[in-house]
């Protein structure tokens, strides 16, 4: 669930102060997250997905994403994290 209307992305590195709300550390087996990977966005309409100039990329349905550039994100959608795979599930409040 995200918290935050910014949720980082990546791995934890608490001696370097980086503490991701989205934290992959324990399922990042092949060590391919950066610490600063990505950027999962809110507002009150939508959510997105920004590379945040990770060094083995983001993919969404495929697509690698150019850093900086903000994609939306819908329900059903394929985002890979390096080698890290999650399929995005958008549940409305009640």
């Amino acid at each position: 669930a995200l918290r935050y209307d910014e949720n980082l992305v990546g791995r934890a590195s608490p001696g370097e102060g980086i503490e991701p709300q989205v934290d992959l550390t324990n399922i990042d087996t092949t060590g391919t997250v950066s610490r600063r990977h990505a950027k999962i966005g809110k507002d009150d309409s939508s959510i997105f997905i920004e590379d945040l100039g990770s060094s083995n990329g983001t993919r969404l349905n495929g697509q690698s994403l150019r850093p900086g550039m903000q994609s939306p994100l819908t329900d059903g959608d394929q985002l890979i994290f390096g080698d890290v795979v999650f399929t995005i599930q958008i549940i409305k409040p009640r």
